[in-house]
């Protein structure tokens, strides 16, 4: 019997993962990665990482606090999503970790869902690089994933996007 990693995924079982943050330039990758989704036949995921709080001297403030990035994340992916659901027409797949971008990122993919065929994340609008998570992923981690790394420059239109998804 085959391992399950090793078949092929159908159409309409594939999932293309986008990472959430509060970034203006986020609603560029999310219409790109729905319309993308959408046009294949795919489902569309949404993942947001909060990361730790770091307060170590008062445990209670910490975990107040952790609370508090927890329900901001919550809410990014609420909003999100209704944009994706009048893109795409289907309600989105939602991950909310805590820790490590990167690391989450990698195992939600590698770790928890076999499915997801495509990992999009969107580049910064300004000349310092494409920003803090694709450089971890494509420097440190890149070797470690197992799906096609697909960057949306943040300066595309929307008649650029429809173009060439």
């Amino acid at each position: 019997m085959d391992n399950i990693q090793n078949q092929p995924i159908k159409p309409q079982n594939r999932i293309v993962l986008v990472a959430v943050d509060n970034s203006t330039e986020l609603d560029v990758s999310l219409m790109y990665a729905a319309l993308r989704a959408k046009k294949t036949g795919a489902r569309l995921a949404l993942l947001h990482v909060v990361e730790p709080a770091d307060f170590h001297h008062w445990t209670a403030i910490s975990q107040l606090m952790q609370q508090e990035n927890r329900e901001k994340g919550e809410q990014v992916l609420l909003r999100k999503a209704e944009q994706i659901e009048e893109i795409h027409g289907l309600m989105p797949i939602f991950y909310l970790r805590e820790g490590n971008p990167a690391e989450e990122i990698l195992k939600v993919i590698n770790e928890e869902n076999n499915q997801i065929s495509i990992l999009v994340l969107r580049a910064a609008r300004h000349n310092k690089g494409p920003g803090l998570l694709i450089t971890t992923l494509s420097n440190k981690l890149i070797s470690q994933l197992r799906i096609p790394l697909t960057i949306v420059p943040a300066n595309l239109s929307k008649t650029d996007i429809e173009r060439i998804t």
